[in-house]
């Protein structure tokens, strides 16, 4: 049962509260492992050139998430700088100007 997700401690509690024999749980589960071992082998191995290309485009993304995020706080930066010398100008309360 250790293929289907989320059923692996239901499984040894119900082998224990059915008094199911240690040599026999021992014996599907053992089966079970290798089953599982089996199948997720074989995925990763016949995965393992997707995910060598996922990761170079996720560099790739990385680099244009980064110069994105690098612009936005230069705009941010920027206009905060016009709109507080255009506030010295005018003399708002907190602007930095005396009256």
């Amino acid at each position: 049962m250790r293929l289907v997700y989320g059923t692996r401690i239901a499984t040894l509690i119900l082998c224990g509260v059915r008094g199911v024999p240690f040599w026999r749980f021992a014996l599907f589960d053992s089966l079970s492992c290798m089953a599982w071992a089996t199948l997720l082998g074989l995925l990763g191995f016949a995965l393992s050139n997707s995910a060598a290309w996922l990761v170079a485009e996720i560099k790739s993304v990385e680099m244009a998430a980064a110069g994105a995020f690098i612009v936005t706080v230069l705009v941010i930066v920027g206009l905060r700088r016009v709109c507080d010398q255009r506030l010295r100008r005018v003399g708002f309360p907190g602007s930095g100007r005396k009256r």
